[in-house]
């Protein structure tokens, strides 16, 4: 996985298996739809995939689809055994939360002023 910005959007490229796994390119996400970062994976809740792949205590890849309220919200994994998760709370996005690897990208292209967790 790649992370740049290009211009006032982030931009996710997934690696050849991520995209195989995630069937999904790239995301691409306007910075000010990010309202948070939070460094930690999301708690655990009744979730249909798709598209994606989920692989027991290994993998989970691809579009979700979340039971919040009386509402199904859209979410984004990219998450393997032992990685470092980042979740990005979205506002006026098709997702709710990405959830993704985090790494040095995270200072490098999410401002300051998006509040972390």
């Amino acid at each position: 996985m790649q992370v740049k910005l290009a211009g006032d959007k982030l931009v996710i490229e997934l690696s050849p298996i991520e995209k195989i796994l995630a069937l999904k390119k790239r995301l691409v996400i306007p910075i000010k739809s990010i309202v948070a970062v939070k460094y930690k994976r999301p708690r655990t809740r009744f979730r249909i995939r798709f598209p994606g792949t989920w692989i027991p205590f290994l993998v989970t890849a691809g579009t979700y689809y979340v039971k919040e309220g009386k509402s199904w919200e859209k979410e984004f994994w990219l998450a393997f055994r032992g990685a470092r998760l980042v979740t990005l709370e979205l506002e006026n996005s098709p997702y709710k939360r990405i959830i993704v690897p985090g790494g040095e990208w995270v200072e490098d292209c999410i401002p300051s002023n998006v509040p972390r967790a």
